[in-house]
């Protein structure tokens, strides 16, 4: 059984270190322990609530190995997507001890010299989980869906969209509905174990691809909802090409909205100011119907920067102003936001 380390070093953290975190929510396999040198001694609930708990923080990887972990993935994603020359070390005695090397870089490993050498001496694989399939190179078709498709999108980088679609998908599976999210970041295939990296797609090509990716979820696993995971955000401007490209591919029936209520400026690019969210509702609505009517029928929050009283008072304003659902689902669990899922697509 696999047993993975995860590399964050200088940055574990609930909002610096999503991969990290996601796969310790929601990950198939074990997380045995956290590489991160300025933390180490502590255990990760310290840092990320109740999920971490019993989970070492290590200095380095000869540290690590004592919980006998097959593989090293790389838990955070510097500016720019490369390696920094200063982890390059660990990763190279992460191969001499005998792990695969999991990464969702931009930079690819397997296409490294020394690594690459290295891992056929060693025995082990170096896995790039951005690399794109030659398949999900093609532009749209938009044939029907024969599926019930909700996007789930959101305001900013890093307000957890992806954590939303994995709740969404869980929860509609645990009512007995035969739903699949469709994984279009590294994270996401990290967890699902398939899918594709939107952001390293050709700009021609995204809406084919997510495309591709539903109609996957259909013929393969049965999918009668499919949850596409959002990227980026129309209104940030270094990721809104991806984002909507996700939406026009995708041609959602309902969408759902993640929203950081404390952010109040695109992060990375303070100059552009988030829309209050009753705008961001029909922003959404008229940018979607474009290529096909869509509706918003939930707002998801990310309320981790507040004290549980904040947090409900702030769900209170966020449905007060827009007249839909909302929640935190992480927080407060995510009944209420596939309850206002399926009562929308009762109506279909």
């Amino acid at each position: 059984m696999k047993r993975i380390v995860v590399l964050a070093e200088g940055a574990f953290g609930p909002h610096s270190s999503k991969t990290a975190v996601g796969l310790i929510r929601f990950g198939r396999f074990p997380v045995v322990a956290v590489i991160d040198s300025t933390k180490a001694g502590h255990t990760a609930d310290e840092f990320i609530g109740e999920i971490g708990k019993g989970i070492p923080i290590v200095s380095d990887v000869d540290e690590a190995i004592r919980y006998n972990p097959t593989s090293l993935v790389i838990g955070i994603s510097p500016v720019g997507g490369q390696l920094p020359d200063e982890w390059r070390k660990i990763i190279r005695r992460a191969i001499e001890l005998g792990m695969d090397i999991e990464s969702g870089l931009h930079q690819f490993l397997s296409e490294d010299p020394e690594f690459s050498k290295l891992a056929e001496k060693h025995g082990i694989k170096l896995i790039d989980y951005r690399k794109v399939p030659e398949k999900y190179n093609r532009i749209p078709d938009f044939k029907d869906f024969e599926s019930f498709v909700v996007l789930v999108t959101g305001t900013d980088s890093n307000v957890g969209k992806m954590t939303t679609a994995v709740a969404l998908e869980r929860a509609a599976v645990r009512r007995g509905l035969k739903a699949v999210m469709a994984p279009t970041g590294q994270t996401g295939i990290m967890l699902e174990g398939w899918g594709v990296a939107i952001d390293h797609v050709l700009s021609d090509f995204v809406a084919g691809a997510v495309e591709l990716l539903i109609r996957e979820a259909e013929r393969d696993m049965g999918a009668e909802i499919v949850f596409v995971e959002g990227q980026g955000s129309l209104y940030q401007p270094a990721y809104s090409g991806v984002a909507l490209g996700l939406m026009h591919g995708s041609r959602p029936d309902a969408i759902v909205l993640v929203h950081n209520p404390n952010r109040k400026r695109i992060r990375h690019f303070p100059q552009v100011e988030i829309p209050p969210i009753e705008d961001v509702v029909r922003h959404h609505e008229l940018v979607a119907s474009f290529v096909k009517p869509s509706k918003v029928v939930a707002i998801a929050l990310d309320t981790s920067e507040l004290d549980e009283p904040a947090a409900i008072q702030k769900i209170r304003e966020v449905q007060e102003k827009t007249g839909l659902p909302a929640t935190d689902p992480i927080r407060f669990g995510a009944d209420k936001l596939i309850d206002a899922v399926l009562e929308f697509r009762s109506k279909f």
